[in-house]
């Protein structure tokens, strides 16, 4: 009996060993395919991390693009805005100097009975209106002529 017992005996260790050695077997292939799997993620992952980082640079630099554009064609209309409120300004002085020539001519014809005094283009202070006007205008036409490049 000892023979069967030992027979025996031999058997189950034999068998436990087998189940040992696919429980080993099993695991190590476990341990393979996370390790493989896990490769394959961190591979992955690596080449959608790279792909973000390229397409955010791209980003970035179409929208610093973007940006500035935006900051010159603001900096052009506050220019075009400052160079219409000069027209302005220029217009409201000229037809200031305008109105003053036109009372001096006024009151020049009136006192002379109604006919224009010879030389009173040459006075001092209408010329000096006249000139006034003059170089306003030629300030307007610049600034037009400006306005009409932009």
């Amino acid at each position: 009996m000892k023979t069967d017992e030992k027979d025996k005996s031999n058997k189950t260790n034999d068998q436990q060993n087998q189940e040992d050695q696919k429980e080993k077997d099993f695991w190590q292939e476990a341990k393979e395919n996370v390790t493989e799997g896990a490769r394959a993620v961190g591979e992955t992952v690596g080449d959608y991390a790279e792909t973000i980082k390229e397409k955010a640079g791209e980003a970035f630099k179409l929208s610093s693009a973007f940006t500035m554009d935006m900051v010159h064609k603001a900096q052009d209309i506050i220019d075009e805005f400052r160079e219409k409120q000069e027209i302005k300004h220029l217009s409201d002085a000229r037809d200031e100097f305008m109105a003053q020539a036109g009372m001096a001519l006024y009151r020049a014809v009136k006192e002379n009975d109604h006919k224009l005094p010879d030389g009173f283009i040459d006075e001092k202070s209408v010329a000096a209106m006249l000139k006034e006007i003059e170089t306003i205008d030629a300030k307007i036409i610049e600034i037009e002529k400006h306005l009409d490049k932009s």
